[in-house]
């Protein structure tokens, strides 16, 4: 009978929620498949209900709803000043036309919405103080061991924005570990789920991009956690190309990108530079993404951040391989052996004879300390 009852009251909810996803007061659902889509959890129609829901919630005040429960939660302290009415301000600034491209508002909160597959077990309010807001994050906590965060700002969803079809968007890839965050800032011409899938496919696929390397290679790691952000949308080329040369650029000097070149003109120039882009193509993103893949081919060191530069230096091995590459260098096995035939009192002149070294001195060098002392 327990059963059955849960089973009933499953597809109760589920009925209401089809019914709501028909006359929600806040949410597009047209919007949320447009910039969520396979993202949500289930059917995207009823996704839209269930933020509608949460924004109808915390525009009342409230600061938790909790998916397994009838009623929803308020906890005065963690109320943010200004959260009553927040989506009722946002809807009437759209109707003024004051978020026609990147406005994001100044309301200071975010809506935090964490999954599971298949449902929604909570959401929540939370203080937004770096960035004008608010953005709703999605965290989806069965992304493999970690949790993966899909970050877009509430206006795109809600009723009275409009996606344009030839807007430009802009976004980033967070790969956040203890060692550091490390960014991948795009833009496209599409819509960023197209690019998104596509990046999604190169990872799975095992492409040796930087960015698909780096997101690979912290799967392992124990706590990661992996971000994708919609940044801008609705943007001319133009405007979105020195967006994103701005952005790109920071990052760099920070060191923490995973780009390979420069954003935006700057990195056009970079590759019409190295024979790379025709002057035909400084407007068409396919072209760029090829020279992009060309570079990256005969470089494949670059671009890596200097902090994954020093955490390799650290690590022995990776040490080993780099000194060892050059052709006229010993290699490992090499030096191996003439620390070997050393300990058993072999003339330097048969040890040279014998690995074929360059010359006697180079011997020497690697027995006296000198040269390869990193090599074990």
């Amino acid at each position: 009978m327990h059963e059955i009852g849960n089973e009933y009251r499953r597809k109760e909810i589920q009925r209401k929620m089809e019914e709501a996803a028909e006359n929600t007061k806040y949410i597009n659902p047209l919007n949320v498949k447009k910039l969520l889509g396979p993202l949500c959890p289930g059917n995207y129609r009823m996704f839209s209900a269930l933020i509608d829901n949460d924004v109808i919630n915390f525009n009342n005040g409230l600061t938790h709803v909790a998916s397994w429960k009838e009623g929803t939660g308020t906890d005065k302290s963690r109320q943010i000043e200004g959260q009553i009415g927040f989506a009722d301000r946002i809807m009437k600034a759209i109707q003024h036309g004051r978020f026609g491209k990147n406005d994001v508002g100044s309301e200071k909160l975010d809506i935090e919405i964490h999954l599971r597959v298949g449902e929604k077990f909570y959401s929540m309010v939370r203080p937004n103080e770096e960035q004008q807001g608010p953005f709703v994050r999605l965290f989806h906590e069965d992304f493999g061991k970690h949790e993966w965060m899909i970050c877009v700002p509430l206006f795109t969803l809600m009723k009275g924005f409009s996606i344009q079809k030839n807007g430009c968007m802009g976004y980033a890839h967070h790969v956040a570990t203890d060692k550091g965050d490390f960014v991948y800032a795009g833009i496209t011409q599409r819509n960023w789920l197209t690019r998104m899938a596509e990046h999604v496919s190169g990872i799975n696929k095992g492409e040796r991009k930087l960015f698909y390397n780096a997101w690979r290679e912290f799967m392992d790691e124990d706590k990661v956690l992996y971000a994708s952000e919609l940044l801008m949308i609705n943007e001319e080329f133009d405007d979105i190309m020195d967006w994103e040369e701005i952005i790109v650029d920071d990052l760099m000097a920070q060191g923490i990108a995973l780009n390979v070149i420069p954003g935006g003109f700057k990195g056009i120039r970079e590759l019409h530079k190295l024979g790379l882009l025709a002057k035909k193509d400084k407007r068409n993103l396919d072209a760029r993404e090829k020279a992009i893949n060309a570079f990256q081919r005969s470089h494949p060191r670059a671009g890596i951040p200097n902090i994954l530069i020093r955490e390799l230096w650290e690590d022995d091995t990776f040490a080993a391989k780099v000194i060892c590459s050059h052709p006229d260098r010993l290699s490992i096995e090499q030096i191996q052996e003439i620390r070997r035939l050393a300990m058993w009192d072999i003339p330097i002149e048969k040890i040279f004879e014998k690995v074929k070294a360059r010359n006697i001195e180079q011997v020497q060098r690697v027995l006296a300390g000198k040269t390869y002392s990193r090599i074990h």
